[in-house]
């Protein structure tokens, strides 16, 4: 991915979560360099945090979108 990054959080299993200038938001393993397209906003990302205690990220978006994402399993989307 070779896009602007506007904010990232960490999770504790060396994760980092990434938000960015096209909206996509993406997660880094940084043990072996992976990345996995969690999802996206309809405009950059202004703000991305891992909540530990619901186990779930939220993104806050330019397009006026506060999203939660499910990211524990086979399917990455928002949290229902």
């Amino acid at each position: 991915m070779h896009h602007p990054v506007l904010c990232c959080d960490m999770h504790p299993d060396n994760i980092l979560f990434v938000g960015m200038a096209t909206g996509d938001i993406a997660a880094i393993n940084l043990q072996n360099s992976e990345v996995v397209r969690i999802g996206a906003h309809d405009a950059p990302i202004c703000g991305i945090y891992w909540i530990k205690e619901k186990n779930c990220l939220m993104s806050l978006g330019f397009d006026c979108l506060v999203r939660f994402w499910d990211i524990s399993g086979s399917s990455n989307g928002p949290a229902s």
